[in-house]
């Protein structure tokens, strides 16, 4: 491969919608401008342009022969674009003079120095699993084209494979006696160290979510009570029905003196009388609710017959008409309340599960769990721009350009109802703001199979 051919393939692989006579970004600056966004339009200037061009004059030339669609224009691209090409070749000798320096500087041997230089390497790649391996074999094809660092690539290749993919030999064989050392540690001491190095060993293998190993793993350090807002709540709220339903202080006080309702705080205040019996305190309260005792200030229209059971001694209970359990006061309180609440009516706007992001990428990997959230992300911009792009009304331009804001408002839309099961985009106001910009996405399942096919 001749200098010329490498550096077509790194222009290819870092600028691929770049090409010798154009320049897209260009485009999308000016689209910006004329949608009357001008401050995206300039932080879009600042973070694409201004790089590539670094040159001011020249930079103002070609955007200036772009506007007025100046037949210079193709030229300063050429040029331009050699220029970078130049550019972007030594920047990558740099990096695989990086990335060889690393791996040919520690010892196979030694478990931190091993894991040390992959995560120095590792700096200089993507971020994604995948991504990063194919970026350190690409710098190793890169460092045969150009007969530079050959060997060394090799083995950080090698290196950054075995640390993605958590295969490394140093690491496994130091892992048993690792174990042994942990064990023996927990025996001694009586702690848990080795159960929680087991749990989260077993749930890594059996291929459980982060978030299942961090409450097992929490399940095991928590002992005694738990503490949690939501049972909290549960607790004071129905502590303060049943409080309210057997408290004396619930029921109200009787009339039987002229003071009316002012004597039983006057008793409450000094302290000196006893309290009744749960059956008396449930008795009175069943009198005061009865419709046909007499109003204050009235006769009483049965007198004879109050005063006869006022005379009348008490008689002893029996066990069926003993004061009642607070269960039984509970079930009662309950049944008084369920008859006298209406009856339920159908919420004919009940919400049903459709579904998460994150379901239906269970779905379609045919998997119990999702890939990682970041990972979805990373790809989802380019899956949403491919998506939108067949879905513009109207003809379609030879450079067709998706607006920033109608990309990011999909890709908000998803961020946020990564894990929500109601996730609804046919009635979101996202979409009715997506067809605003002249796009008619109907579902946003398109969007997450694109995005699952570059995973």
């Amino acid at each position: 491969m001749s200098f010329a051919d490498l550096k077509a393939e790194l222009m290819r692989a870092e600028f691929p919608t770049l090409r010798p006579d154009h320049d897209p970004d260009i485009e999308r600056y000016f689209d910006m401008r004329s949608q009357g966004r001008p401050a995206e339009a300039l932080a879009f200037y600042n973070r694409h342009l201004s790089v590539r061009y670094p040159d001011p004059d020249f930079r103002t030339r070609t955007l200036r022969a772009y506007r007025l669609r100046s037949p210079e224009y193709a030229s300063l691209i050429a040029a331009s674009y050699d220029a970078l090409g130049e550019r972007l070749l030594e920047r990558t000798k740099r990096v695989i003079k990086y990335i060889a320096l690393h791996a040919s500087s520690y010892d196979p041997t030694d478990v931190y120095q091993t894991i040390r230089a992959a995560e120095s390497i590792l700096r200089m790649l993507p971020n994604e699993q995948f991504a990063a391996i194919a970026a350190v074999e690409r710098f190793r094809r890169y460092a045969d084209a150009l007969s530079f660092q050959k060997k060394h690539l090799e083995r950080a290749e090698e290196l950054v494979r075995a640390y993605l993919t958590e295969r490394l030999d140093v690491v496994e064989a130091d892992d048993e006696a690792f174990e042994r050392v942990l064990f023996l540690y927990s025996r001694k001491f009586g702690v848990k160290h080795y159960d929680v190095f087991r749990t989260i060993r077993d749930g890594r293998r059996r291929g459980r979510r982060d978030e299942e190993i961090l409450a097992a793993v929490s399940a095991l350090l928590t002992t005694g009570y738990y503490y949690s807002i939501r049972g909290d709540l549960y607790l004071q709220r129905n502590w303060a029905l049943l409080k309210g339903k057997i408290d004396p202080a619930s029921a109200a006080p009787t009339a039987d003196s002229a003071g009316g309702a002012a004597a039983p705080a006057r008793q409450r205040r000094s302290g000196g009388r006893r309290r009744k019996p749960a059956g008396e305190r449930i008795v009175v309260a069943r009198r005061e609710r009865d419709p046909a005792r007499p109003l204050p200030g009235k006769p009483p229209a049965a007198a004879p017959a109050a005063a006869k059971l006022q005379a009348e001694p008490a008689r002893p209970k029996s066990a069926e008409t003993a004061a009642p359990t607070a269960k039984a006061l509970l079930e009662r309180s309950r049944a008084r309340t369920a008859a006298a609440e209406p009856a339920p009516v159908a919420d004919a706007d009940a919400r049903v599960p459709a579904g998460s992001v994150a379901d239906r990428l269970r779905k379609l990997s045919g998997r119990s769990y999702d890939v990682f959230q970041d990972r979805f992300l990373a790809k989802a911009r380019a899956a949403i721009r491919s998506v939108l792009a067949s879905r513009k009304r109207g003809p379609r331009a030879l450079f067709a350009t998706i607006p920033l804001e109608a990309e990011n408002l999909v890709y908000d839309f998803l961020k946020e109802h990564y894990d929500d099961p109601y996730m609804d985009w046919e009635g979101s106001e996202e979409r009715k703001r997506l067809a605003e910009h002249g796009f008619d996405l109907e579902s946003a399942d398109p969007v997450i199979a694109d995005c699952y096919k570059r995973l």
